[in-house]
């Protein structure tokens, strides 16, 4: 055997930190694309109760001639929607949806619905 002076202990402990740091970083990747999963997944979720929501509305406002101030909750798989409804003029009602799930974050929308053409004629919406 030849007095290599300890040439080894260095290249493993090189090579150990190297394994390590890829080891790590893989890992944050690993957790940043889970996060980034679970906000899609919530956006979308938001997305889907909005759009459930507004469609039960439209379905609501269709059957009343008269809509006064009113306020309630639509529930949904996944999560529920809270409503404001309050007439502005005689051919227009505005309608603001809040959409909450069991992750942090609501999505609200506002809808303009056209009494004479029973369709909405404005959709703007908010991430909060």
């Amino acid at each position: 055997m030849k007095n290599e002076n300890g040439f080894i202990l260095p290249i493993v402990a090189i090579l150990a930190f190297l394994f390590a740091a890829i080891l790590i970083y893989q890992v944050e990747l690993l957790e940043s694309d889970r996060r980034f999963l679970k906000e899609r997944q919530n956006y979308f979720l938001h997305d889907t109760l909005l759009q459930r929501a507004s469609l039960e509305m439209l379905s609501i406002l269709e059957k009343s001639d008269t809509i006064e101030k009113v306020a309630g909750q639509l529930t949904f798989e996944g999560g529920s929607v809270i409503y404001k409804v309050t007439e502005e003029h005689q051919n227009e009602t505005v309608i603001l949806l809040t959409s909450t799930t069991d992750l942090p974050g609501k999505r609200e929308i506002f809808l303009v619905y056209d009494k004479e053409t029973k369709r909405i004629s404005e959709w703007s919406e908010g991430i909060q």
